[in-house]
């Protein structure tokens, strides 16, 4: 962990910002390091050759694997949140994916659509561009949810046998969402490589005072727009592919059986080609050795 990082947040955290912060948004799981953004990056280099420029936004931070010589063997650029931030320094540090998320169609040269990464997700098989973007629009993984909270339990627990786990989103910005209020369902996007349209993240909030609003909260809340998930569900809306086949895979650290059925059937799937494992710190040390020795025969083995 940095500890100038995590000097920053303890300091921030200190300060109350109501109910709507949780242990969650400000735990240490959410800001380890376990090995994977190493991971995720030589996975994409093996199994998205098509992918150009690699941009790691960070704050002020540069991982210690990464070299000047390795940053250029991987065509990495290294972008600081305030290279993002521009008019609004103001509101860093920020220790909040989300408002991150938000700024993004800031960074320095990046193109008109873009494949958004968190450190944890990873491409564990062979792709081509069209599993992200068809005819210019982006490729939109998820599953169908109900906007009443009860009835989103209920089905998931009915239809528990065969809808895998694995969906992450927040629901609080259904109440803004983009789905006509008679319509009684949204989409619970899927944790994988999101396929991004940079104008529509541009886009996403419609005056000054209210991208104000979501970039005051130092840490994430419930009341605020998960942005990825906001513009995924507004692209289904306009006619984007909609990808409801699994072909991610996702790993539960509650569960060790659930781990290595998930590890069997990532291994012998060919149609599973991004895999989740949300904080390696998280898993027994058995599991994430299993992980990380999963992880290293692919990146290891025969280029897809």
């Amino acid at each position: 962990c940095d500890p100038l990082h995590k000097e920053k947040r303890d300091k921030l955290a200190k300060q109350s910002y109501g109910p709507q912060i949780t242990e969650w948004s400000t735990g240490f799981a959410r800001f380890s390091d376990n090995g994977e953004l190493w991971y995720c990056v030589h996975l994409i280099r093996k199994n998205a050759p098509w992918i150009n420029k690699i941009f790691l936004v960070t704050d002020n931070q540069r991982p210690s694997w990464l070299t000047l010589h390795k940053q250029r063997e991987l065509d990495i650029t290294v972008v600081d949140h305030a290279e993002i931030f521009k008019d609004h320094l103001d509101c860093l540090p920020t220790f909040n994916s989300q408002s991150i998320e938000t700024m993004l169609f800031n960074i320095p040269g990046l193109s008109k659509s873009f494949v958004y990464f968190n450190d944890d997700c990873f491409i564990v098989k062979k792709t081509t561009s069209d599993d992200f973007f068809r005819k210019g629009k982006p490729v939109v993984r998820a599953r169908f949810a109900f906007k009443n909270y009860v009835l989103d339990r209920v089905s998931a627990r009915l239809a528990r046998r065969w809808l895998p786990k694995g969906y992450n989103g927040w629901r609080s910005w259904v109440k803004k969402g983009p789905w006509p209020f008679f319509v009684p369902f949204y989409l619970d996007i899927a944790h994988t490589p999101q396929s991004v349209i940079t104008r529509e993240l541009e886009c996403l909030y419609p005056d000054a005072e209210a991208l104000r609003d979501a970039l005051s909260y130092r840490f994430r809340v419930t009341s605020q727009i998960a942005p990825i998930a906001y513009i995924s569900n507004l692209a289904v809306l306009r006619g984007a592919p909609l990808q409801l086949r699994h072909d991610w895979a996702y790993f539960d650290p509650r569960d060790e059986m659930h781990l290595l059925r998930k590890l069997d059937a990532m291994r012998t799937d060919k149609g599973i080609k991004f895999l989740c494992t949300r904080s390696l710190d998280t898993f027994s040390r058995s599991g994430r050795e299993r992980i990380v020795s999963a992880l290293g025969d692919i990146l290891d083995g025969p280029r897809s």
